[in-house]
């Protein structure tokens, strides 16, 4: 793996932990219940970003964003 390979994945990772922690920031602004972030589902073999609650529903949600740039 090249020096900008590795420099470009932690960008990313980087832009898309900050997205994230908008995500939770709004549903917690909405009333959710944050259950748990970045959860492996075993047996089903499913990584979910959110584990939202409110009013008993409890949602599964993907987030995806982050800052515009080079290779987005």
């Amino acid at each position: 793996m090249t020096q900008h390979q590795i420099n470009f994945q932690s960008e990313s990772t980087a832009s898309g932990d900050e997205f994230e922690k908008l995500v939770v920031k709004d549903l917690l602004s909405k009333g959710y219940t944050i259950v748990s972030t970045n959860t492996k589902i075993d047996g089903i073999g499913v990584n979910v970003d959110v584990i939202a609650e409110k009013d008993g529903v409890v949602k599964y949600i993907e987030d995806k964003g982050g800052k515009p740039g080079k290779g987005k």
